[in-house]
């Protein structure tokens, strides 16, 4: 068989992955405090011949940084970050981040994502009286009319950070503080761009297609160097 084939299947494992990326853009354009992902790439072999050893891989999926837009609400569990960070939540014995700042205050008085999972500050989870009006400042601490200052919503920032899905994204190594401020009333908006997630993906399709058409193609060369006996 000849290793050309291999190479168009790389490139095609490639393609294909970065397509679900960008489908998954497309999808979330209005999903709040989505970040969209971009793939990197690598090449590697020799590259003797036109097409060689050459190998094509996934280096990463890396999280778009950039600022989503910012609307108003009239809900005081709706928060944005302004600026650089993530909220963490407690995911079971995981922190999580996420830019999606939907909370609510469930039953208990525990400040807590869409999902139910606890928003948390500087001292842990963020506790209030069940059912207590409360306010958040810029900085992020969090008043409650009866319980006053309860804690300090923590933004962070990390040098790999990665999708976990559900609009939630691990890290890895330490956190740090980061330097972003806190939008009570307010919702961050995906930071995907369909018109260009769109075209991207279009484009993909057709390397897509045209991989599949070199494997095709070294296939039946194949199959003819096998009829009259080559190799």
């Amino acid at each position: 068989m000849s290793r050309d084939i291999y190479t168009s299947l790389s490139g095609a494992q490639a393609a294909w992955r970065e397509m679900e990326v960008l489908a998954n853009n497309v999808a979330n354009t209005n999903t709040a405090g989505f970040r969209a992902g971009k793939v990197a790439f690598t090449v590697d072999g020799e590259g003797d011949g036109p097409l060689g050893k050459t190998h094509v891989g996934i280096e990463q999926v890396a999280v778009d940084q950039s600022q989503g837009a910012l609307r108003g609400s009239s809900d005081p569990g709706h928060l944005a970050v302004d600026g650089e960070g993530f909220f963490q939540v407690q995911v079971g014995d995981r922190q999580l981040l996420t830019r999606d700042g939907g909370f609510r205050i469930d039953e208990s008085g525990r400040m807590v994502n869409g999902a139910g999972h606890p928003v948390l500050g500087e001292g842990g989870p963020i506790q209030l009286e069940a059912g207590e009006a409360y306010s958040v400042g810029i900085d992020g601490k969090v008043i409650g009319d009866v319980s006053g200052e309860v804690g300090k919503i923590r933004l962070v920032m990390a040098d790999v950070i990665e999708p976990a899905g559900t609009n939630l994204y691990q890290f890895q190594g330490d956190t740090r503080e980061a330097d972003g401020s806190i939008r009570q009333f307010h919702l961050e908006g995906s930071n995907a761009d369909p018109v260009a997630s769109m075209v991207e993906l279009m484009q993909n399709s057709r390397y897509f297609e045209a991989y599949q058409k070199a494997m095709q193609t070294s296939d039946e060369l194949d199959s003819r160097a096998n009829r009259s006996g080559g190799s």
